[in-house]
């Protein structure tokens, strides 16, 4: 049967018609009113590149306008038609109106972009915005979106808070929605609204855009708090569109966004995060906005930091304790990154608090002046004050634990101060009168006995080198020394008192529990950052060569490589350690902090390589000849059995060192070392167990120990009888 072809806007009132009798059927009626906004912004781009080259062809190649005329007509019918809908039931129509509205006005946006004489949006989005709120269809798009907007916002919606369908925040999720498809063509029409609402769609973009953030996060249990700290637009979709609306509206509303931000930061303290999971990742949210808009860093960086009193500092403490520490490192570094890129008042951030690092300093030289005090030991009182003080601020921060812990291992190796801790002096006492020599006299009385014929000599006298002998400087040894033997419990004493405080600070304020002659002398694990720290403060004051990067030299080489190349340091290494007593319990309180033992490799291999060349050369029958050597070897290898760098089954081998030969200890070490050669002491191989709160090490993912044991064996079968 043959019908009447009916024209365009006959057919849009078709639609118009079905869509006041027939409200179930108002999806087909919108996506055939398509059509009709298409054909009118089709006809209008032809009529102005008619107006602008009227003698010239179409340089578009755009198809003709269709037959029939009136479009601007119905679409003046289609606005009333929807207004009045969306006046009459805003609830209803307007987050359906809205969507379609917007998601019409990108789809027109992105098709008639790039033809002749449509701007490019890189070129300002004055002369876009000026050219499509000149064509009726648009303009009419951009009006029935802005009612629907009012309509909501002016609590039509029954609320603006709830997601879904009620509230302002439907129409602002199309806004998003359509920015995220359609952007950059789409930005003039996020510019013209955003410029209409600008506070309605500065907090409510903001809202859908921490929703979104939030039930992407959401997954897992974890907050996406830095995974995408470069890119969170790939696992955020919306974060890149809101990114873009608020960089659009910060030139001519900049004070409004810094007002949202701010209110939006403090809000969040206030809620538990616990009950609210929008409020938890309120933070992580601004950090991501201002890590992907330079703009937006801008714009709240010179009033957020004055803003953090004490008070907000406390409630922001409490409100990260949520966190895991996983999440509250990728936010550290985020922090740290946004810092590195603020163009302002970076300097003043990156100022350390003026007050805190002379009440350091303050507080470790009181804790020494004490312990110089000639008369006795200290008043256990005073002592006590200083300790309790260098343990408050040692709980501030891991920073103040940090250098609270070098300023005390540092003090304690100093010239000035070693000696309270058994150091044995090292400089022998000089004689009191210097050699005179002249070596202009000793050339003159050197010239004669030369005979040099047939040319000119060139040998000179270059004079004494050193100054003799070395005086043999050994104190008078008594069978007992009352003063020696007080000295040696007055050393101990400080010893113990110095480890109390280092765990302490350590342990970041917690009570230690200090139990000797155990091979865990430290019942409760430290903080590996912290026991990181006391390493990097022996590596820099016994070996500073060595103490660039994180702790020094981690790997390990052959032996032979060693003993080639670094003798001299290993003696320098050696000697240290005989001339500090203080230094094995220090390394032994490392060791309990893995795998913070790691980044004493330097230390370690110096040592070790010292002794292995000693017990080679050694010509005592016995190791108990050399006393300093065998205690040095045993608490080696008791601390390496520690600190989990060899499998308990070597770290026993102690306990036989006195049973030995001298060049039988050489081999039990050289094993070691081989060990440690071919599985690599790394802080990568320990990973942590929540259950027991440490970083452990598997052995048994490590290469076969079988090998490593045939010396061991060798040693016990030849020595079976005595042992």
């Amino acid at each position: 049967v043959a019908g009447t072809q009916l024209s365009p806007s006959a057919h849009a009132r078709c639609a118009l018609l079905l869509l006041r009798t027939l409200p179930p059927a108002r999806h087909a009626a919108l996506h055939h009113l398509r059509t009709l906004f298409d054909h009118q912004v089709c006809a209008h781009l032809l009529e102005r590149e008619e107006n602008l080259n009227p003698l010239g062809p179409n340089p578009s190649n755009l198809p003709p306008p269709p037959a029939g005329g009136g479009l601007e007509e119905v679409v003046e019918e289609v606005q009333k038609v929807l207004g009045g809908f969306i006046k009459a039931n805003p609830k209803a129509w307007a987050p359906l109106v809205a969507s379609w509205s917007m998601d019409l006005m990108g789809q027109l946006s992105s098709k008639y972009a790039g033809r002749p004489g449509v701007p490019h949006p890189a070129g300002g989005l004055n002369e876009l915005l000026q050219l499509w709120m000149s064509c009726g269809a648009t303009r009419a798009l951009m009006d029935i979106y802005t009612q629907c907007l009012s309509a909501m916002a002016g609590g039509g919606g029954g609320g603006g808070g709830g997601g879904g369908s009620q509230g302002p925040d439907a129409c602002v999720d199309a806004l998003l929605d359509t920015s995220i498809q359609h952007s950059p063509h789409f930005d003039w029409v996020v510019a013209h609204i955003g410029s209409s609402f600008p506070n309605t769609i500065i907090s409510r973009v903001l809202s859908c855009g921490l929703q979104d953030f939030c039930s992407h996060g959401e997954m897992g249990g974890t907050l996406p708090v830095g995974g995408g700290a470069l890119g969170g637009d790939k696992r955020v979709p919306k974060l890149a569109s809101v990114v873009g609306i608020l960089g659009h509206l910060a030139a001519r509303h900049g004070g409004s966004i810094r007002q949202e931000l701010l209110r939006m930061f403090h809000q969040s303290l206030n809620n538990p995060p616990s009950r609210d999971p929008h409020q938890k990742a309120t933070v992580p949210f601004l950090l991501q906005l201002a890590l992907m808009s330079p703009t937006l860093l801008g714009t709240i960086s010179n009033d957020l930091v004055p803003s953090l009193t004490p008070n907000v500092l406390n409630q922001l403490h409490h409100h990260l304790g949520a966190f895991s520490r996983e999440e509250l490192d990728n936010m550290v570094t985020m922090v740290v990154h946004l810092i590195c890129q603020s163009s302002r008042g970076a300097y003043q951030i990156l100022q350390p608090p003026s007050h805190l690092l002379p009440t350091l300093r303050a507080a470790v030289h009181q804790f020494f002046h004490l312990l110089h005090q000639k008369k006795g030991p200290p008043p256990p009182s005073h002592l006590a004050r200083t300790s309790h003080l260098l343990t408050r601020l040692s709980s501030l921060s891991l920073s103040a634990t940090k250098s609270i812990l070098q300023h005390l291992v540092e003090g304690a190796l100093r010239k000035g101060n070693s000696h309270l801790f058994g150091a044995e002096p090292q400089d022998f006492p000089t004689p009191k009168e210097p050699f005179p020599t002249s070596l202009l006299d000793g050339n003159q009385k050197f010239t004669p006995t030369l005979n040099c014929p047939g040319g000119v000599w060139s040998v000179f006298h270059s004079g004494v080198i050193g100054k003799g002998f070395k005086p043999l400087w050994k104190p008078e040894e008594k069978l007992w020394d009352p003063e020696k033997v007080e000295k040696e419990q007055q050393h101990s004493q400080n010893i113990h008192i110095f480890l109390n405080l280092l765990l302490r600070c350590c342990q970041r304020g917690k009570k230690p529990q200090f139990q000797e002659g155990k091979r865990n002398q430290f019942q409760d694990g430290i903080n590996p950052e912290a026991a990181k720290a006391v390493a990097a403060a022996l590596v820099e004051n016994i070996c500073p060569e060595a103490s660039g990067g994180a702790g020094g030299e981690l790997i390990w080489p052959p032996p032979e490589d060693q003993s080639r190349g670094n003798v001299e340091r290993d003696l320098r290494i050696c000697r240290k350690f005989r001339d500090h007593p203080l230094l094995f319990p220090l390394l032994h309180l490392v060791a309990t902090g893995p795998p913070a033992l790691c980044y004493c490799s330097v230390l370690l291999r110096g040592l070790l390589g010292g002794l292995m060349g000693y017990w080679e050369s050694c010509r005592e029958f016995q190791p108990s000849g050399s006393p300093w050597h065998l205690q040095a070897s045993c608490s080696l290898v008791s601390i390496l059995a520690e600190g989990s760098l060899i499998p308990p089954v070597l770290g026993k081998v102690q306990e036989l060192f006195q049973h030995l030969a001298p060049f039988e200890v050489h081999l039990l070490l050289l094993s070691l070392w081989e060990y440690l050669r071919e599985n690599q002491p790394l802080p990568q191989k320990f990973t942590f167990q929540p259950q027991q709160g440490l970083f452990l090490r598997d052995f048994g993912r490590e290469g076969e120990v079988g090998k490593h044991l045939g010396v061991l064996h060798s040693v016990l079968h030849k020595n079976i009888q005595r042992l």
